[in-house]
């Protein structure tokens, strides 16, 4: 007798079949292989001459035949080794990036945090930054691709509106000076008590000159399946063949059992809420159990490429955008775009695809251990599945920003924005127990010098700090005798930076202190930070209350702000919510007297070796030290008893032709739908060790690790 699944079986069967069938038109012709392979590009092409350094002084170091040089030391407070320029600081001008190649000659993994500083880098600003992770008598190679300004590129003009170039070129919010590079910091941690170094070398490498990278210029740069048309890497696809026989070899495209719980069954009151369980963070699942969040973000959602003035890049596009593949077209600000995700799944699923990959899509996510659905996911994706979910609200989009991205939160065209969007997000999620809660806005940079910034522009909430100066002080001329200052009006009153150089050097979250501002306009510059970030969240917190009175208030995803943004935040949110690629998350503090969940909101790990450019900001050489960082990213979280998940973004690669903004995210599966095989199988080892890791909280990330890493039985 058949089974219901034998039957789901058979009719997937033929619609594969028929989608073969009509979706073959496209690919005529199977093209040659490139003869470039991706991880040749990063092969040492100059070596380096450096001395090494430790702070202490408490190391040895043995000069090789070959020239590299191998470093003994204990593994103390600082664990910090320098790796100097000599005779004289290097110049990298012809170069995108740099390499490191070195042993583990102990007895225990070691993980090596390196960055990359300069002569001509501003005070503590990092030119690139790796990480590498080895286990006993691994010998691996960490490379630092440099970031550069959008006018330093001098190639093809086919690539001006493309992220990275098909030459390195790097477009980064960062960029960085390729002269005077003088050292390489390298952080070590290990379980063990010493280190042993051994064969370091240093080399340049990925030459920009254009000798060396015509061929990678060749156009048309990607190919009909949305690839590098002129890189090859291992399991690059090459036709629809062998897109279908993927298919054919994938139990996921088929219906199974989800591992998650059922809601179905459950009374509607049943919310995620927040508790701290002897001495950690938790969310509560509806069943009042502790939930801990691995999440994916954008789930089922590729990154469309602009057709505008880049035709030229791309080797096929549907003629006709009615077609078979007019899902995959799309407009933005009235541009055209095309997604090669989207047009993949026509091809191996026919009209049907969105369903069957969607059911696909959750099977997978079930076996990897994915326990969150993150924001931007496709919501058929979210609908199917049995996971829990993130909600967003984009209150501030479309709203002019006083700085960078961070509205006014003192003007009326916020608050009604606000509560107009929480509210048109009400009638979706209301009534959705599986929504765990809701981020409002993303990505938000809260700048060093944002009281200085409002003071520079007219508008309610420069109003709102002079009346709150006014208030404190009475008289100009007592606010200018406290401040040291001469403002003939209150409307003349400023903030210079020089008044934000006495308030702190820098305001980072990584680099935040508990210290105080010790002068009356330094404390004064602290309070008018919190007093414009409490009335922002403190907002956020009253639509959502308002509209969604069940649901969690997950914050913000902020990049990066003050000690005394956060503790405006931590007063509202009921999570607080931060984009972070340190190495180690745990490592991030909060400011003094602040005990509050915290959720990872984003991070990512790239590598070099798969012919994509979403390398991104957190980097290992290949997809062996891209699963050994993600790995040992997800297990320092766990130990850390502030942190309630991490959610990764994103769920799909960056196309090779996005635009700056859009590169940097590195995915679970690649353009074609094809899984990062390392990465999925340790995750999928990660979940059946979580609850086990976060209870025995460990002092060092590579413990549990290292148990991660040896071979299965």
């Amino acid at each position: 007798m058949n089974t219901p699944q034998s039957i789901v079986s058979v009719f997937v069967g033929l619609l594969l079949a028929a989608a073969s069938a009509c979706y073959r038109a496209d690919l005529r012709e199977t093209p040659a292989r490139p003869t470039v392979k991706t991880e040749s590009l990063w092969n040492p092409d100059r070596p380096l001459e450096f001395s090494p350094h430790s702070d202490d002084g408490s190391f040895a170091f043995q000069f090789q035949l070959d020239d590299s040089v191998s470093v003994y030391g204990n593994l103390g407070e600082i664990n910090r080794l320098t790796l100097r320029a000599a005779p004289a600081p290097w110049d990298l001008s012809d170069y995108s990036a740099l390499s490191i190649q070195m042993a583990n000659g102990s007895d225990r993994i070691v993980s090596i945090h390196a960055s990359v500083f300069g002569s001509q880098q501003r005070r503590n600003h990092q030119a690139g930054s790796g990480v590498l992770i080895l286990l006993p008598g691994e010998q691996g190679a960490l490379t630092i691709p440099f970031g550069f300004a959008a006018g330093e590129y001098e190639g093809n003009p086919a690539f001006e509106n493309v992220a990275i170039k098909p030459n390195g070129h790097r477009q980064h919010w960062n960029p960085s000076s390729r002269l005077g590079l003088n050292r390489i910091e390298l952080v070590l941690s290990s379980p063990a008590d010493s280190y042993a170094l051994e064969s370091i070398r240093v080399d340049a490498t990925f030459p920009t000159e254009a000798a060396k990278i015509s061929q990678l210029e060749a156009l048309p740069y990607v190919d009909r399946f949305g690839q590098c048309r002129t890189l090859d890497w291992p399991k690059k696809l090459s036709s629809l063949d062998e897109l279908r026989s993927r298919s054919d070899r994938d139990p996921s495209t088929l219906p199974t059992q989800s591992k998650a719980k059922s809601p179905v069954n459950e009374p509607k009151k049943n919310w995620f809420q927040i508790k701290k369980l002897d001495g950690q963070w938790w969310f509560l699942d509806q069943q009042g159990a502790p939930f801990w969040s691995l999440g994916v973000a954008r789930v089922g959602t590729g990154t469309p490429v602009r057709l505008w003035k880049q035709r030229q890049l791309y080797q096929w596009v549907p003629a006709d955008p009615g077609g078979p593949f007019a899902t995959a077209f799309s407009k933005r600000n009235g541009i055209g775009f095309f997604d090669y995700y989207k047009a993949n799944a026509i091809r191996e699923f026919g009209r049907h695809h969105r369903r069957i990959a969607s059911a696909r899509t959750t099977n997978r996510l079930n076996s990897w251990g994915v326990t969150t659905i993150g924001i931007h996911s496709d919501p058929v994706i979210v609908n199917d599945s049995k996971l829990p979910f993130a909600g967003f609200i984009a209150a501030s989009e479309g709203l002019t920003y006083i700085v960078n991205n961070v509205p006014d939160p003192f003007s009326q065209s916020f608050a009604k924005q606000l509560s107009s969007r929480a509210e048109q997000i009400a009638k979706k999620l209301a009534d959705r127990p599986r929504c765990m809660g809701i981020f409002v806005d993303e990505d938000q940079r809260w700048p060093t010098d944002l009281v200085s910034q409002v003071f520079a522009r007219d508008g309610p909430a420069r109003d709102a700090l002079i009346q709150w100066l006014a208030k404190k002080y009475e008289t100009i001329d007592r606010l200018n005798h406290v401040w040291e200052t001469d403002f003939d009006t209150w409307k003349s009153v400023r903030v210079s930076a020089a008044m934000i150089g006495r308030y702190r050097t820098r305001q980072f979250v990584n680099h935040s202190t508990d210290e105080a501002p010790k002068d009356p306009c330094a404390q004064d510059i602290e309070s008018l930070e919190y007093f414009f970030a409490k009335r922002y969240f403190s907002h956020c917190e009253q639509a959502l209350s308002e509209h969604m009175p069940n649901h969690l208030y997950l914050g913000s995803r902020i990049s990066y702000c003050s000690p005394a943004v956060l503790a405006a935040c931590a007063e509202h949110a009921d999570v607080i919510s931060l984009n972070c690629f340190d190495p180690l998350p745990s490592c991030r503090p909060l400011p003094a007297g602040i005990d509050r969940p915290v959720l990872i909101s984003r991070f990512h790990v790239g590598a070099l070796d798969r012919g994509v450019p979403a390398m991104g900001k957190l980097l290992g050489h290949d997809q062996s030290q891209r699963e050994r960082i993600f790995a040992s990213y997800v297990v320092s979280a766990l130990a850390d008893p502030r942190i309630v998940g991490v959610h990764y973004d994103s769920y799909v690669d960056a196309s090779i032709a996005a635009q700056p903004g859009e590169a940097d995210r590195p995915g679970w599966v690649d353009i074609t739908d094809n899984p990062y095989d390392g990465l999925t199988r340790i995750s999928s080892r990660l979940s059946e060790k979580m609850t086990e890791i976060r209870q025995a909280a460990p002092a060092n990330a590579l413990e549990p690790l290292e148990e991660l890493l040896k071979p299965q039985k």
